[in-house]
Protein backbone atom coordinates (compact mmCIF):
# COMPACT_ATOMS: atom_id res chain seq x y z
CA UNK A 1 0.00 0.00 0.00
CA UNK A 2 1.81 3.62 -1.05
CA UNK A 3 0.48 7.34 0.14
CA UNK A 4 -0.73 10.16 -1.04
CA UNK A 5 2.87 11.02 -2.78
CA UNK A 6 3.43 7.21 -4.39
CA UNK A 7 7.02 6.44 -4.48
CA UNK A 8 7.81 5.22 -8.17
CA UNK A 9 10.11 2.45 -9.23
CA UNK A 10 12.98 5.22 -10.02
CA UNK A 11 12.57 5.70 -5.95
CA UNK A 12 14.55 3.11 -5.05
CA UNK A 13 17.79 4.40 -5.25
CA UNK A 14 18.65 8.23 -4.97
CA UNK A 15 18.10 10.30 -7.85
CA UNK A 16 20.67 12.44 -9.21
CA UNK A 17 19.30 15.33 -7.73
CA UNK A 18 19.63 13.74 -4.49
CA UNK A 19 22.99 12.46 -4.59
CA UNK A 20 24.17 16.33 -4.74
CA UNK A 21 22.68 16.98 -1.56
CA UNK A 22 23.47 15.20 2.05
CA UNK A 23 20.25 13.13 2.99
CA UNK A 24 19.66 12.25 6.50
CA UNK A 25 19.54 8.44 6.13
CA UNK A 26 18.61 7.89 10.13
CA UNK A 27 16.43 10.58 12.06
CA UNK A 28 19.27 11.62 14.60
CA UNK A 29 21.20 12.92 11.68
CA UNK A 30 18.65 15.09 10.51
CA UNK A 31 18.91 19.05 10.75
CA UNK A 32 16.37 21.62 9.98
CA UNK A 33 15.93 22.07 6.13
CA UNK A 34 17.46 18.69 5.49
CA UNK A 35 16.34 16.52 3.00
CA UNK A 36 15.38 12.95 4.84
CA UNK A 37 14.69 9.38 3.23
CA UNK A 38 13.93 7.46 6.74
CA UNK A 39 12.20 4.15 7.60
CA UNK A 40 10.45 3.90 10.47
CA UNK A 41 7.59 2.98 12.83
CA UNK A 42 4.71 5.59 12.85
CA UNK A 43 3.35 6.55 16.55
CA UNK A 44 1.15 9.02 18.26
CA UNK A 45 -1.48 9.56 15.51
CA UNK A 46 -3.74 12.62 15.80
CA UNK A 47 -6.28 13.91 13.47
CA UNK A 48 -6.32 18.08 14.63
CA UNK A 49 -6.74 21.21 12.36
CA UNK A 50 -3.73 23.68 11.38
CA UNK A 51 -4.86 26.84 10.62
CA UNK A 52 -8.42 26.02 10.37
CA UNK A 53 -8.25 22.76 7.74
CA UNK A 54 -7.86 19.44 8.85
CA UNK A 55 -4.87 17.84 9.38
CA UNK A 56 -3.22 14.41 10.39
CA UNK A 57 -0.05 14.44 13.07
CA UNK A 58 2.23 11.81 13.54
CA UNK A 59 5.54 10.59 14.83
CA UNK A 60 8.36 8.58 12.99
CA UNK A 61 10.37 6.70 15.04
CA UNK A 62 13.49 4.83 13.91
CA UNK A 63 15.10 3.88 16.50
CA UNK A 64 17.59 6.96 16.47
CA UNK A 65 14.95 9.00 16.81
CA UNK A 66 12.28 10.65 16.63
CA UNK A 67 10.14 13.35 14.03
CA UNK A 68 7.24 14.90 13.38
CA UNK A 69 5.13 14.17 10.31
CA UNK A 70 2.10 16.83 9.25
CA UNK A 71 -0.12 15.87 6.47
CA UNK A 72 -2.10 18.78 5.60
CA UNK A 73 -5.59 19.04 4.07
CA UNK A 74 -6.70 15.60 5.69
CA UNK A 75 -7.80 14.27 9.18
CA UNK A 76 -6.72 10.55 8.06
CA UNK A 77 -4.45 8.88 5.68
CA UNK A 78 -4.61 5.07 4.53
CA UNK A 79 -1.98 3.31 5.83
CA UNK A 80 -0.61 5.51 8.27
CA UNK A 81 -1.66 4.22 11.71
CA UNK A 82 0.21 3.85 14.58
CA UNK A 83 2.64 0.89 14.34
CA UNK A 84 3.03 0.80 10.90
CA UNK A 85 6.27 0.91 9.29
CA UNK A 86 6.86 3.21 6.50
CA UNK A 87 9.66 5.05 4.59
CA UNK A 88 9.34 8.99 3.60
CA UNK A 89 11.28 10.75 1.81
CA UNK A 90 10.79 15.09 2.79
CA UNK A 91 12.51 17.79 3.74
CA UNK A 92 12.47 18.92 7.55
CA UNK A 93 11.20 22.27 9.02
CA UNK A 94 12.11 23.43 12.31
CA UNK A 95 9.00 23.86 14.51
CA UNK A 96 8.13 24.76 18.75
CA UNK A 97 8.11 21.10 19.05
CA UNK A 98 10.96 19.90 16.93
CA UNK A 99 11.07 19.22 13.70
CA UNK A 100 8.72 18.68 11.38
CA UNK A 101 7.86 17.02 7.33
CA UNK A 102 5.29 18.46 5.92
CA UNK A 103 3.36 16.07 3.15
CA UNK A 104 6.34 13.73 3.15
CA UNK A 105 6.59 11.28 0.19
CA UNK A 106 5.85 7.85 1.81
CA UNK A 107 5.52 3.76 1.13
CA UNK A 108 4.20 1.76 3.68
CA UNK A 109 6.28 -1.30 4.60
Amino acid sequence: MTGHAEFHTDVVTPSAWDRRRPIARSIIEVRVRQSLWVTGTVGETTSTTFFGRPALRCQLDDGSGRIGLLFLGRSRVAGIEDGRRCTIKGTARGSGAGLVVGNPQFQIE
